[in-house]
């Protein structure tokens, strides 16, 4: 699976950065509500393809297995979960992180767990899709 360095992909073997998953937790500001009014943030979009809707909300969803990992990240603010009402085995994951300089730092810092996350639930999916690396307008 490649890994992100945002905005670049590369394979596991040659990253010195993973990626991973972002986004809105509880009341969709997290606990920096006051500190995001003025700054940039950034989001990753990730858009999933499930058979087993409710296992999968349970690992991907914002208090799911992925976001409380992530939580343990200085500058991560949540993730929220999306599930398409016209097709519902489809999600769209959005992790967020209050700079790519913190979300940088948080997956170079603990590389080897986030593969074995990755691993650990990759069956919890049928395909997996990034969108991208989005960033806040002012």
């Amino acid at each position: 699976m490649p890994l992100l360095v945002l905005g670049e992909v590369v394979e596991p073997e040659d990253a010195c950065v993973l990626g991973a998953r972002l986004g809105l937790r509880g009341n969709s500001l997290g606990a920096h509500a006051s500190d995001l009014i003025l700054k940039r943030v950034i989001a990753l979009v990730f858009s999933y393809e499930v058979r087993d809707r409710t296992e999968f909300e349970r690992v991907y969803g914002p208090s799911g297995e992925w976001a409380e990992f992530f939580r343990q990240g200085r500058g991560y603010i949540g993730t929220e979960l999306l599930r398409d009402v016209e097709a519902p085995g489809r999600y769209l994951v959005i992790d967020r992180w209050e700079s790519a300089d913190a979300y940088n730092a948080f997956v170079e810092a603990r590389r080897e767990e986030y593969m074995e996350r990755v691993d650990a639930t990759r069956f919890h999916y049928d395909s997996e899709l990034r969108f991208g690396t989005f960033e806040t307008l002012s």
